[in-house]
């Protein structure tokens, strides 16, 4: 049950709730509430519901609800950054002839995720998200015959033997970086 994609999902969803839960405008419920905390039965997913308990106006109502959602995003990426920690020490740290610290790489990846997102054309964009679709549309992509090369048929190999989930989620985070 451990190496599921709902064990996954509900590991992450344990690691985030406590971010949520202190805020008192919302309050925890349907049926993933209900399994993890009431009941043990099995779930083909796993969600957050949240209802915004305040009654305010339309329009103040969804103001509180964005500052919120931001500020449970921020700690999310702050919880989150100390799995980037064990990474980079695991896969990264000593590998470079010079060393890079971790604050340094972070910096770096989020100028390069900006510049990319500032300078690709809308073209570029699609051609990524059907590469990462498993389904590319090799006439956006402005070098022709890419499609030929050694590297690019083993990034679709691999796309195409990963895990249905695993792929889901890169293909989201994709979506999230390129801003669709």
């Amino acid at each position: 049950m451990r190496e599921t994609p709902y064990f996954e999902q509900a590991d992450l969803l344990l690691q985030i709730l406590p971010a949520i839960s202190k805020i008192e405008s919302f309050a925890l419920k349907g049926g993933t509430a209900i399994n993890l905390f009431l009941r043990d039965l099995p779930r083909l997913s796993v969600d957050i519901d949240l209802t915004y308990l305040p009654l305010d106006d339309r329009s103040t109502t969804l103001e509180n609800i964005d500052s919120y959602l931001t500020h449970i995003a921020k700690k999310c990426q702050d919880m989150f950054r100390d799995d980037l920690e064990v990474t980079f020490k695991e896969t990264f740290e000593g590998m470079a002839f010079e060393p890079v610290p971790l604050g340094k790489m972070v910096e770096v990846w989020k100028e390069v995720v900006k510049k990319l997102n500032h300078d690709f054309t809308e073209n570029e964009r699609a051609f990524m998200l059907s590469f990462k679709r498993k389904s590319p549309q090799w006439d956006l992509f402005p070098v022709k015959g890419i499609q030929h090369l050694p590297a690019v048929k083993w990034k679709m190999v691999n796309l195409k033997k990963m895990d249905a989930q695993k792929h889901k989620i890169t293909l989201r985070k994709l979506e999230d970086v390129l801003g669709n």
